[in-house]
């Protein structure tokens, strides 16, 4: 763990969720001492932890489904199982939406959750962006040639463009615009077109609201032109929202 890469996230993720055999333990638990990098993302995984625990802990969990729950996570891949906890979670508050006046076509908690947790280990990092640059044609053409599909976005001026990153979003690489707008972190997500992330954008962008409010006090909007996308920070939903818009033809 030498460095606070992606790959330094999800090895904290599996050491957070007790999927560590006690040797590598050991050498995340001295990293942690001498890395702020890690301890903020840390601090963060607790903080999500809190936010799940709190929405559902008062909620009367059917036997069929604690059973799913605990077949579907028996042989799972490490660092995949914080994420597949999380869509548990997210299923298992299926139980209680009947009786809440959320619109209908809402993100899943599981996402909602990845979009925040991914947004913060970015800015979390040494160095938040994989390629820096303030140039947004620049960005979009490293973004294209790493995440593997064609990237395009258009920043409004008072939005101040860092660089660009390939993270995960929903199991598949996706492109992230790293930026700032009146002093907040920001973070524009583009996955590939037809993606289950692009669906995720496309539903919330179709709603009667396109934005919708994430854990760590972080809003989440969304937009379909030229491609879905997400934009997410922790900020006022009317601010991030105009974060960003269609490029301009």
């Amino acid at each position: 763990m030498q460095t606070c890469s992606e790959d330094a996230f999800q090895r904290l993720c599996a050491w957070y969720d007790g999927e560590m055999k006690a040797a590598q333990a050991v050498h995340i638990q001295a990293h942690l001492k001498t890395c702020s990098c890690c301890r903020a993302n840390l601090v963060r995984l607790q903080q999500l932890s809190g936010v799940v625990q709190q929405r559902f802990r008062q909620v009367e969990v059917p036997a069929h489904v604690e059973r799913a729950a605990r077949s579907a996570t028996q042989g799972a891949a490490p660092r995949r199982r914080i994420w597949l906890g999380l869509a548990l979670v997210a299923s298992i508050g299926l139980v209680v939406l009947a009786g809440l006046s959320w619109p209908r076509r809402q993100l899943t908690t599981a996402v909602r959750d990845e979009i925040v947790a991914r947004h913060l280990a970015g800015f979390a990092r040494r160095e938040p962006c994989d390629f820096e640059s303030a140039d947004a044609k620049a960005v979009g053409a490293w973004l294209t040639e790493h995440a593997g599909y064609a990237v395009a976005l258009d920043l409004p001026p008072q939005t101040q463009l860092l660089g660009g990153r390939v993270c995960h979003l929903c199991g598949a690489p996706t492109a992230a615009f790293m930026a700032r707008r009146d002093g907040k972190e920001l973070t524009v997500f583009v996955p590939a077109v037809g993606s289950e992330a692009a669906s995720e954008a496309r539903r919330l962008a179709e709603s009667s609201a396109n934005c919708t409010q994430g854990p760590n006090a972080a809003s989440i909007c969304a937009c379909t032109d030229p491609q879905p996308m997400f934009a997410v920070a922790q900020a006022d939903p009317a601010l991030v929202a105009a974060s960003f818009h269609p490029v301009s033809k």
